[in-house]
């Protein structure tokens, strides 16, 4: 019984220890999902930005292409 008794401490000592390995990662991994969250709002805002050239540069292809030749 005595070995019982012994176990029962370690494992009540281990246990808040994989507790605090659990919560770090868990830290860990929440804190790069706000990197990441972040990086994502970045790029989204300069593809709509990209977006916007893209449009601004077909508007003034099409008024190139419509106008007439010079000198004519």
């Amino acid at each position: 019984m005595k070995n019982e008794n012994d176990a029962k401490p370690e494992k009540q000592q281990s246990e808040p220890e994989n507790n605090l390995s659990l919560i770090m990662k868990c830290r860990d991994s929440m804190m790069e999902v706000l990197r990441l969250t972040g990086e994502t709002l970045k790029l989204n805002k300069e593809i709509a930005e990209l977006e916007e050239d893209i449009e601004r540069y077909e508007k003034i292809l099409d008024y190139i292409i419509a106008a007439p030749p010079r000198g004519q």
